[in-house]
């Protein structure tokens, strides 16, 4: 049982229990702007806090877990858990075939975004550094599209699920940055790459421990 009085998850993120994905995203993505390391006055404690509640709550079974050690009358609709009744699936075969040639390009992307980020900071509106960064961009965004189709219909072994549900949602939190960038050139807000940057860290970071499970 949560101790008593102490905030939520949803209460760290500022999301009622019935929130849905979406919405825990968001006010996530909102929460790291203001708070992460990266940032200035940004607070590493408070930035793992979010972490810590945005990880389990954007995870099937961990959020059915959670929901049941607060009050039963907030707890959050029951959610429907994967079947458990699926195929049996190679782990060895997986990790060779499927997630390790995926992951290894994301995570190019991931470093080729952060060079081209260092780059750009040099001179932001260089057309030619703006003209290299769109281009990486645009192919982070074509991987990582992939990538997610690519998970989506690959058949993951039973007792992999919840940390390819781990990585995914790293893939999500780096879409999300992606949107920032995408978004930079039609303004040239300098938040964008800003907050783009902390958002895809945060995102790079969950895939990695989700990697280093695996790798276990």
């Amino acid at each position: 049982m949560a101790p008593k009085g102490a905030p939520t998850y949803y209460d760290r993120l500022g999301v009622s229990q019935e929130a849905d994905e979406d919405q825990i995203r968001l006010a996530y993505r909102t929460m790291a702007k203001r708070h992460h390391p990266d940032r200035p006055g940004g607070d590493p404690r408070r930035m793992a806090l979010l972490n810590e509640a945005y990880e389990t709550l954007m995870d099937e079974r961990k959020r059915m877990r959670y929901d049941s050690t607060i009050k039963p009358t907030q707890a959050a609709p029951t959610r429907q858990a994967r079947p458990t009744n699926v195929p049996f699936v190679d782990p060895h075969v997986f990790y060779q075939t499927v997630f390790a040639p995926l992951d290894a390009t994301l995570d190019g992307a991931i470093g080729k975004l952060l060079d081209q980020l260092d780059d750009l900071s040099g001179d932001p509106y260089d057309d030619a550094l703006m003209e290299a960064f769109e281009a990486v961009v645009a192919d982070a965004r074509r991987r990582f599209d992939e990538g997610g189709r690519r998970l989506a219909t690959s058949p993951v072994p039973w007792h992999w699920q919840a940390t390819i549900s781990l990585y995914e949602q790293g893939m999500r939190q780096v879409g999300d940055a992606l949107e920032e960038f995408e978004t930079f050139p039609l303004n040239y807000h300098l938040d964008h790459l800003v907050d783009g940057r902390a958002i895809m860290l945060g995102g790079s970071e969950l895939m990695t421990e989700a990697r280093e499970r695996l790798r276990r």
